[in-house]
């Protein structure tokens, strides 16, 4: 063996949260990857991308782990809503493609049956008619003579036209030949040369989705253009027999008198005769490239933006792709992924280290340089069955213990009601809050349509009637801009093409709450301001009206720039005050859970009681005994005022000591074994368990006196 000191890096291990069980939390939401109504342990982020994936109630969980620290429960709910794509909108990187309809031209036969009509095909394209021995077509450059005999029939001149003859064949790629009537007369046999330039007629649109056709009537006078939405008819000016007989400069007289539309520009002089255009056909604006996006969203997506950095053709072009819009303009941030080659098939799957968004990406047609792409997503989301479903499983855990069960979803009235109804009925074993959230404003198009004041009013009427007895369940309404260091995007920015909306105002305030004291508000300032967080959609300083009943949102004059929560009040009736606060309840949980599990060794255990009646009666017989009493209490006691009165990670003890005695001389405890009832006869022992809350301040009065 070489002699030597050898280094080496163990893999880290997981950051424990040194916090109690009131900052452990369990997530229930819509993930990628778990079992439905599985909890699943987290210790690292690291290994999260695997076993859960992605979606919000996965990165809420990671916010946790690295806020707090480990372990964070999450619970996968059953996918019953998937998430939707929004429209796609595409930039191009040049303008609108301009088509062209080229001009025509009436040979005339000897009556109208004998009439053939001539149109370009290609720019340039010229038409020479001469009486000759045969039927012949001869192409020079994009020339074509056509020799006709005198007195041959328009069909024989069709069936010459049609053939496989080369000089016919050759002249079918330079003109196009409408025979008309019945084709029985005789054709004409000279027609000087035209130019089908002069005729011709470019369309040019103003974004994607235009079409144009002309169409021909009989005597139809002059030349009109009309649009039904995007798509423009022109009605060509015709003779008795429907042939255009106007100049092309009319039809750029008519369209571009509409403006903001499609424009026109003549090819050539503008002085012939203007072609046939049946069909609508569709112009092209920018490249011939076009995506479909498909699939299942696995997370909320603002604004899913698609780039072409390499133009070519399938198999050559290369793109990249960002959820969050940002592109680094400006010096902002760049959270595009890496360069991804667009492959022959055109299929793209929208997957990076960081995140998987569970769509793909179809491409078609030929890409160019700085073409872009605009969408949105919304998450996947489960009904109020199967959230309770999960939370039911979670919370039913009996190997696991957590202080805080949160949901990652935005959830209604009736959701809530359902939530708070499973965590009172659990509470006595269980000891859990709930923080759910509310919806955020409401939004179409990209932007907000409800306002921060119309908002505070249709919350509070929607929970008006609600409250949850000792506060248990706290209501996190409205949305932040939230750089999500899960996913590495930032939700809610503003000023792209997407959706606005950020991520749930939970998603930071449970990760605060996993870092804190149990004792501490989630709105304390000296705190610091909200972490990750940028911009929030409710400011409760500007709109007042929910502090009193929700975790808000807000901003101070103090620290312009910054938010933080306002407050931290519960769901409890006001008229219960203990519980308004969410530090109080969470104390009450803590030491209830600190309680139950201190008295639990009593179960089945004996214990010393009364033979008499003692203090006039109010000990009977069968009560335990004064110095029974007294040792339950202290084996009670013992570990809640441990945990009541140790200093926390902020060097502050949870509560207030106790007097020794209240204001008439009775002794005040911490825990009383009461003996004022037979443990013989009932075979209980009965506790009662006080402590002193801590005060929080929420305003700040200053005098100010000038001597």
């Amino acid at each position: 063996m070489a002699r030597g000191t050898t280094v080496m890096l163990r893999k880290s291990t997981a950051r424990l949260n040194p916090q109690d069980l009131s900052a452990i939390t369990c997530w229930v939401g819509c993930t990628s990857k778990g079992t439905v109504n599985v909890m699943q342990t987290l210790t690292q982020t690291s290994s999260m991308r695997s076993t859960v994936g992605y979606g919000p109630a996965a990165s809420g969980a990671a916010e946790c782990l690295n806020v707090g620290g480990a372990p964070v429960y999450l619970t996968p709910s059953a996918q019953n809503n998937p998430g939707v794509i929004g429209t796609t909108t595409k930039t191009p990187a040049s303008a609108g493609v301009a088509y062209a309809v080229y001009g025509s031209k009436l040979l005339p036969g000897a009556d109208a049956n004998g009439n053939i009509r001539f149109q370009g095909l290609v720019l340039g394209a010229s038409l020479i008619v001469q009486v000759g021995g045969a039927l012949a077509a001869v192409v020079v450059g994009n020339q074509v003579t056509l020799t006709i005999p005198a007195a041959t029939a328009a069909s024989a001149v069709e069936t010459f036209w049609l053939s496989a003859n080369p000089g016919a064949t050759a002249a079918r790629a330079k003109v196009s030949a409408t025979f008309l009537g019945t084709k029985a007369s005789n054709a004409g046999t000279t027609l000087a040369e035209v130019f089908f330039d002069n005729g011709g007629i470019y369309y040019t649109p103003p974004a994607t989705g235009y079409q144009v056709k002309h169409t021909t009537g009989v005597s139809t006078g002059s030349t009109t253009a009309s649009y039904a939405t995007n798509d423009l008819t022109v009605d060509l000016g015709t003779d008795a027999q429907s042939n255009p007989n106007d100049p092309a400069s009319d039809i750029v007289t008519v369209v571009n008198a509409i403006t903001g539309r499609i424009t026109a520009s003549p090819i050539g002089n503008g002085t012939g005769t203007p072609g046939i255009l049946a069909a609508f056909q569709a112009l092209q604006y920018g490249s011939t490239a076009a995506l479909v996006l498909s699939g299942s969203p696995t997370d909320y997506i603002p604004n899913l933006h698609i780039e072409c950095v390499s133009g070519g053709a399938l198999g050559a072009a290369q793109i990249k792709w960002t959820v969050d819009g940002q592109v680094g303009t400006n010096g902002g941030a760049d959270t595009r992924s890496a360069t991804v080659l667009v492959p022959v098939s055109g299929i793209v799957s929208l997957e990076a280290a960081n995140f998987e968004s569970g769509i793909t990406a179809t491409f078609t047609g030929v890409l160019e340089m700085n073409d872009y792409w605009d969408s949105s997503a919304t998450a996947p989301t489960s009904s109020t069955l199967s959230l309770i479903a999960a939370a039911t499983a979670a919370i039913n855990d009996p190997t696991r213990k957590f202080g805080v069960i949160a949901f990652a979803q935005p959830l209604a009235l009736t959701a809530v009601q359902a939530v708070d109804s499973l965590i009172q009925t659990k509470w006595g074993t269980k000891f859990v809050e709930a923080i759910v959230p509310v919806r955020d404003r409401a939004l179409s198009g990209g932007a907000y349509t409800e306002s921060d004041a119309d908002f505070v009013n249709a919350i509070n009427s929607e929970f008006l009637a609600f409250s949850s007895v000792h506060g248990l369940t706290l209501l996190a309404p409205a949305g932040t801009v939230f750089t999500d260091n899960y996913t590495g995007y930032t939700y809610g920015l503003t000023g792209f093409l997407g959706e606005t909306l950020g991520r749930p105002a939970i998603i930071p305030a449970v990760a605060r709450n996993s870092a804190i004291p149990v004792h501490e508000s989630l709105g304390r300032v000296a705190t610091g301001s909200i972490r990750n967080v940028s911009g929030i959609s409710h400011d409760e300083r500007l709109h007042p009206g929910l502090v009193d009943k929700f975790l808000v949102t807000q901003t101070y004059d103090e620290r312009p720039g910054q938010q933080f929560f306002a407050g931290c009040a519960t769901t409890a009736d006001p008229g219960d005050p203990t519980y308004t606060a969410e530090p109080w309840v969470s104390l009450a949980c803590q030491v209830g859970r600190i309680a139950r599990e201190a008295a639990f060794p009593y179960i089945q255990d004996t214990v010393e009681t009364t033979t008499a009646p003692e203090n006039n009666g109010a000990v009977p017989v069968g009560a335990l005994t004064e110095s029974q009493a007294l040792r339950i209490e202290a084996d009670v006691a013992g570990p809640i005022e441990a945990f009541l009165f140790k200093p926390k990670s902020d060097n502050r003890p949870s509560a207030n000591r106790l007097p020794d005695v209240d204001e008439s001389g009775n002794p005040l405890k911490t825990v009383t074994a009461l003996r004022d009832y037979s443990v013989v006869d009932t075979n209980e022992l009965r506790l009662e368990v006080r402590f002193s809350r801590l005060g929080i301040i929420y305003s700040i009065d200053i005098g100010i006196t000038l001597l």
